[in-house]
């Protein structure tokens, strides 16, 4: 038992590493290493939830509920980033990163993993901030139950992930699928809508 134990640590400490330098080498190629280099991870899809606030912001746009415009276009995109960014960057992930599948440790899964942990991570960041930073201006209210939000998040990361896996392994199998998983994502966004 005491055995098998250790290769189980072992595996998953080897795990860890691989996906870690997966991590790594993905910022590189994504983001390089001059200018802001990574920051772009959560600058991103910060900007774009900014330009999103902003434009509502000046039309006077509502969306009939007492929430802030700026809370429900906080929550609303970056929710909406979370799920689409990941299923985006899962599209030929695989076909791309072929090359690396040579080396002993290294699997589809964690192919898969850096890509989604480092989408997760710049959505949560990009959430995060802009959520401390208009509560602290008085745009928006802070959420009412931290844990509930945390929970949601999580469960909405899981679902980003499950649907990423599945985008992933059909665009190996078909190039349709990198056609028209771009359109899709778009015509999600209103079907996706509690109206």
């Amino acid at each position: 038992m005491n055995q098998k134990t250790n290769a189980l640590k072992n595996g998953f400490k080897i795990q860890v590493r691989v996906i870690g330098a997966l991590l790594v080498r993905e910022m590189i190629t994504r983001y390089g290493r001059h200018n802001i280099g990574f920051l772009w991870l959560f600058l991103e899809p910060m900007l774009f939830t900014l330009g999103v606030t902003t434009l509502w912001t000046l039309i006077n746009a509502t969306h009939g509920t007492g929430l802030s415009i700026t809370g429900f276009a906080v929550t609303g995109y970056s929710s909406i980033l979370l799920w689409r960014n990941c299923s985006n960057r899962a599209v030929k992930s695989i076909e791309v990163n072929l090359s690396l599948l040579y080396h002993r440790h290294v699997k589809v899964f964690d192919l898969f993993a850096a890509r989604f942990l480092l989408e997760i991570a710049g959505a949560t960041a990009s959430c995060i901030l802009l959520t401390v930073i208009f509560t602290f201006l008085g745009w928006m209210d802070a959420p009412a139950d931290i844990l509930t939000a945390a929970i949601g998040w999580i469960l909405l990361a899981w679902f980003a992930v499950a649907l990423s896996f599945i985008v992933g392994a059909a665009s190996e199998r078909s190039e349709l699928i990198d056609r028209i998983w771009h359109i899709i994502t778009y015509l999600l966004f209103p079907l996706s809508d509690d109206a």
